[in-house]
């Protein structure tokens, strides 16, 4: 059962299961069994629209997300959208090559949190981002078995193929507490903040400067967040 009612200060309310408008609302819709449906339309027509106003709101039904009209353009609304992809390993090893960067070895089967609207993770360490944007990327991992040695180490980003980031560079000398100690923990994390357009894919890639070692991995994390 549904009723309209106008409030004596020129509220108009549509009441569904509800008694009551606010003298302060411009238009309310009452009730609890049902929900308010925007227009629902495809990419080409919400862009088809002519004259619309800032503030206008449609769902876009080719990607199944709320956009917004804001400063004569429109734009992904995003404040409750899960805009961040986070991926966690523990365990396992982390292969070494002395002239060659590899891909963290962490994918799509250690996300903890994603969104398939803004990132598809194609393999290990390779993420592509499906909105155009600026992001921001960190990665930290953690090995168990790091020899005493002096090492260069990287860990970088690059985008479609070319670096476009360092997110921890440094020469590692560890100093063992022991005599008879030989290898002990080593971590190291950074992040980077960069702009991509759709389509483009990041890979974080890590180089030990050291031939043909397996190190025991603690913990790899990767984590990316679409800034708004």
């Amino acid at each position: 059962m549904s009723s309209f009612a106008m409030s004596g200060q020129n509220a108009v309310g549509i009441l569904v299961e509800a008694n009551d408008i606010d003298d302060g609302s411009a238009l309310e819709i009452g009730g609890i069994s049902g929900s308010l449906v925007p227009p629902r339309m495809t990419e080409g027509q919400m862009r088809a629209i002519t004259d619309v106003l800032d503030g206008t709101m449609v769902y876009n039904s080719t990607v199944d997300l709320y956009f917004i009209r804001t400063n004569g353009a429109w734009s992904l609304f995003e404040y409750a959208t899960v805009n961040t992809l986070i991926l966690n390993k523990v365990g396992g090893n982390l292969p070494t090559l002395k002239e060659e960067f590899l891909n963290l070895p962490i994918g799509s089967g250690n996300v903890l949190v994603g969104n398939d609207k803004f990132y598809e993770v194609l393999g290990d360490g390779k993420i592509k981002v499906l909105r155009t944007g600026n992001y921001i990327i960190n990665a930290e991992l953690s090995v168990t078995n790091f020899p005493f040695t002096n090492r260069n180490f990287s860990l970088i980003v690059n985008k479609n193929n070319d670096l476009v980031g360092y997110l921890n560079r440094a020469q590692v000398k560890l100093e063992p507490n022991e005599p008879k100690q030989t290898r002990d923990f080593f971590g190291a994390t950074g992040t980077v903040i960069i702009n991509a357009v759709a389509g483009d894919v990041f890979d974080v890639m890590y180089n030990f400067d050291y031939d043909s070692m397996d190190l025991i991995v603690k913990f790899l994390n990767i984590g990316i967040s679409k800034t708004l």
